[in-house]
């Protein structure tokens, strides 16, 4: 008699199934968006290119980053004791990990590194992470929204910029009534570690004050509107000068494209949406194409930059710290 077949465990599909399944179709999908690239076509678009505007993208990119490391910091708290420099290294090791690790493995780095720190639990690293995930969610969509709104779309960009904003604001809004449940995170709570932590990062959110997360609003709606600025400055790169809305939309959705789990750096998630966005604000074939692939590339560029920068900063503060020390 033929035993029945075994079927995986949850942990087997989490930890190798569903990864290794996501980086496939993200290469696959790299290899598709590639072999429909009309080389000439993008080869002329690039030939037109204005390469100094460049450095405001990467600038903007770099902004970017730097006032969601704030806002990081403002969601831990007081406790976190860190500079915002210490936050940003444990920022950009996880983003340049990220570039290398399939199905988004960068975010399991930060969650390392972040777990020692001193006086942060786990708890309260979720529960900045579950409020920076619901802001974004729908402050990215009221950009997709208002995009799609403007430029008089009634397609998959106003249905996602809807989508988003229904699925991650209420769920935003119901998180300090969750947190008034009767419970004690000193106490063991039956089931598994997931619904443990998520009952405790509820709790977590409860006890954020009120103008913390008013601030950390305020930095993401600053934060995104620099990264849309860095695409917009890509658009005048490329002498391409279309409706202001295209840049909000980009933004947002390349961020949701990010949030799927696929191959390193989020190729093959990025570009079909991206380039499908810019052919409907009637982009040429080559130009979409080839903007798509610059813009990818400016997204990741700032995290080398950055990390280069603070490795340098850290290499010179401690000498001119020992020459002061000398003239004492």
């Amino acid at each position: 008699m033929i035993p029945p077949r075994m079927p995986f465990p949850p942990s087997v599909w989490h930890k190798y199934l569903i990864p290794v399944a996501g980086a496939g179709l993200g290469f696959a999908g790299a290899a598709l968006f590639l072999s429909s690239m009309d080389g000439d076509a993008v080869r002329e678009a690039l030939s037109e290119v204005t390469w100094w505007l460049i450095l405001p993208t990467l600038l903007f990119g770099c902004v970017n980053f730097w006032l969601r490391t704030l806002r990081w910091g403002v969601l831990l708290g007081p406790r976190a004791n860190l500079r915002t420099s210490q936050l940003a290294g444990i920022g950009l090791t996880a983003g340049l990990v990220g570039i290398i690790l399939p199905a988004r493995g960068g975010d399991v780095v930060k969650l390392a590194l972040a777990s020692r720190i001193p006086h942060i639990s786990v708890a309260q690293l979720a529960a900045a992470e579950l409020i920076e995930r619901c802001v974004d969610g729908v402050v990215l969509g009221t950009f997709i929204t208002s995009s799609a709104v403007a430029t008089g779309a009634n397609n998959w960009l106003l249905l996602l910029g809807l989508l988003a904003i229904a699925i991650h604001g209420p769920i935003f809004a119901a998180l300090p009534l969750a947190g008034r449940v009767k419970y004690d995170v000193t106490t063991p709570v039956s089931g598994s570690y997931v619904r443990r932590l998520l009952l405790q990062a509820i709790e977590a959110v409860r006890q954020t004050d009120r103008p913390r997360i008013i601030r950390a609003i305020k930095l993401s709606v600053m934060a995104w509107g620099a990264q849309a600025l860095a695409c917009y400055c890509l658009l005048i790169a490329f002498g391409w000068l279309t409706s202001p809305a295209l840049p909000f939309a980009t933004v947002g959705v390349t961020n949701f494209a990010f949030g799927v789990p696929g191959a390193p750096g989020g190729l093959g998630t990025v570009e079909f949406p991206v380039r499908s966005l810019m052919d409907h604000f009637g982009a040429e074939p080559g130009l979409a194409s080839a903007y798509t692939v610059a813009m990818h590339l400016s997204i990741l560029a700032p995290l080398p930059l950055l990390a280069a920068a603070l490795s340098l900063v850290r290499m010179v503060r401690p000498r001119s710290q020992v020459v002061v020390a000398a003239t004492q």
